[in-house]
Parts: structure tokens; sequence; C-alpha cells
């Protein structure tokens, strides 16, 4: 896809054109601190919230990271875990 402005990587590695089509997202500065949360094995179906699709930490809000998520295959983000 030459269209796509962000790439990212999925689970196995291999790149996919991460950036939803016709959204602007904020320029990528930094990484956030922690880390994803571990991967699921298995998908439920339920979500307590609309996933926040993203290409980088630039577009999460501060204390969340993006992750690659298995069920929707895609980055979203997610809530940063710091190790204790």
């Amino acid at each position: 896809n030459k269209d796509c402005k962000y790439w990212c990587k999925d689970n196995l590695g291999l790149n996919y054109c991460c950036g939803q089509p016709g959204v602007t997202y904020p320029p990528f500065t930094k990484k956030h601190l922690g880390r994803c949360p571990a991967v699921r094995d298995t998908c439920t179906g339920v979500r307590t919230q609309l996933p926040t699709y993203c290409p980088h930490d630039g577009a999460c809000q501060f204390r969340s990271k993006c992750c690659y998520d298995t069920c929707l295959k895609h980055h979203v983000c997610k809530t940063a875990e710091y190790p204790y």
C-alpha cells in the first residue's frame, strides 16, 4: 500500500499499514514509559470501551502505549503496565 503513512509490526513481526485512512495523528516524539500488557490468548468479544487505533505512542494518552491487539489485528492504545 503505497499510500500508507504509518507501518507497524504485528504479533508475528510482519509489517502492516497501521494508520487509519484519513486520520492525521500527532507526531511521534518519544515512547511512553511502561510496557504493553501481555497479549491475550483468546478473544472474548467483550470490550469496556471503544478502541483507539494508533500508529505509535504519541497518538495515545500519556499513561498509555500503542500495542498490537491480536483480536482486532491492529495497534490500539492500552493502559501501560509498569514492572515493580
